[in-house]
Formats: structure tokens, sequence, C-alpha cells
């Protein structure tokens, strides 16, 4: 049986993961600054579920500081999530639901993983060291970046250009979600992760690319079912920031 969360916050609901050693010394994913290693928890709820560790290849002052913004960045994205899940009438539900087999999530009740920040082990080379840890996605993929890219090219994509573009409606231009990817499958519903926050006063981090970023993606982004007529978008949008495709503009 899976945990059901009371909000739009997937946690991760234990207290301790185990890493296999070759997990840690082989990493399945790495960035320019972080290793990313596959584990599961020992206890809780999600005790036996896979579960993701992040840390950095080269601790230092940074390693807070950057975890700590994942932590905000993912607590307003649950915010707007929240209030996407509770702004949908029941023919928008039924429209989302429809598009997968229906399953304990609910496809049209949107999650966002909300991270810790852990420290690992004494048994572990990098006892001490702080990690980010998230439950694990299946079946990821990508819909939309940071630097205009957008995939409306499935149903699944134009409702994650909707979101982005209700998350701006929703801040009275003060914000826009987006960086949007994640997962939709039968076990967990709609999960996304590891999002990314546009901020008028680029609040965010260094992947806060502020009101230009905002009007690049909007130069970009071509209303569809999903959306509202009523939802506002910045007056004169244009391309600001050249995309590429499938990509996000971090450091």
């Amino acid at each position: 049986m899976y945990f059901v969360e009371k909000s739009a916050a997937r946690r991760n609901n234990a207290n301790g993961a185990l890493f296999p050693k070759e997990a840690v010394d082989r990493p399945f994913a790495e960035g320019t600054f972080c290793n990313v290693a596959l584990g599961a928890y020992k206890d809780g709820p999600r005790k036996g579920e896979l579960t993701v560790g992040k840390w950095f290849k080269s601790p230092g002052m940074m390693e807070r500081s950057y975890f700590e913004m994942d932590v905000s960045i993912s607590r307003k994205a649950i915010e707007i999530v929240d209030q996407w899940n509770k702004s949908l009438d029941p023919a928008q539900l039924k429209a989302i639901n429809d598009l997968r087999p229906a399953s304990l999530h609910p496809a049209a009740c949107f999650q966002v993983i909300e991270p810790e920040i852990w420290v690992w082990g004494d048994a572990s080379k990098y006892a001490g060291q702080k990690v980010l840890q998230e439950p694990y996605i299946r079946d990821f993929r990508k819909w939309n970046s940071n630097s205009g890219w957008q995939d409306a090219s499935t149903p699944w994509g134009q409702i994650m250009q909707a979101l982005s573009h209700f998350s701006y409606h929703v801040t009275g231009g003060e914000c826009l979600l987006c960086d949007l990817q994640g997962g939709v499958n039968n076990v967990d519903g709609t999960v996304l992760t590891d999002p990314v926050i546009l901020s008028k006063d680029r609040r965010y981090g260094v992947t806060d690319l502020g009101e230009p970023g905002m009007s690049t993606w909007f130069s970009l982004h071509r209303c569809n079912k999903y959306c509202k007529a009523a939802w506002c978008k910045p007056h004169a949008a244009r391309a600001v920031i050249e995309p590429v495709k499938g990509t996000t503009m971090r450091d």
C-alpha cells in the first residue's frame, strides 16, 4: 500500500535510506557539480521504495545554500500546484484523468517532490556530507525548460504548458513555474521534480532568469485547450533569450 499525501507535496516520509556501495561509487547520473545515486528507504511509510540522493562532488560553503534554495523552490512550486489542483473543475479533472488508467493518485492531482537535506552516515566515505534526498520517479520525462523550450506535441505536454501559464496568472505575474519534468504512471500519479521558478526580482537562485526569461517563455507559448482565456500574460512577450531544445539554463 502506498502512502497518500494530503497536499501536492510528495515527501520522503522516512528517516533513513540505504545505498549500495556500488551505487555510490558509480552514480547512475551526474551534473556539473552533483552526483546522483539510487537507494531504498529503510523505514517509514515508504520503506522499501526507491529513493534518489544528490550530493556535491566537492563540498564547500556553497553546498548548504544551494540545497536550501532547491528546497525553497520546491515549496513555492508545491504552493502553486496546490492551487492548480484546487482550480480544476469536474470536466477538466475527467479530461486529464482519462489520459491514463486510474490509480491511487489521480492523474489530475499533481504532486511536487519536496526534497530534504540529509547527511551521509558514518559508514559512508562521504560521512557527514550533506545529501539532498527525495523519492524516485518512474517513467521520467521533460516537458519544458526555463529558457523557453516547450514540448506541446502530446496531451501531457499541453497540460504542462497550461500549468506554467496558470502559475504566472495565479501569482499575479510575479512568478512562472517552469522546467517541468517528472513522471506520469499508474502508481504515483503525476509527479514533478526539480522545477525552476522565474520571478520579477530573481529571488530563486541562478536558474531564475527573471522577467526577460518570462517574456521569452510566453513569446514561444501557444495557449491550448487546457489554458483559460482569462489567464493573464505579459503585455509584450518577446524572445530575449535564445532557447535550446530540451535544455535548462543552469550554471
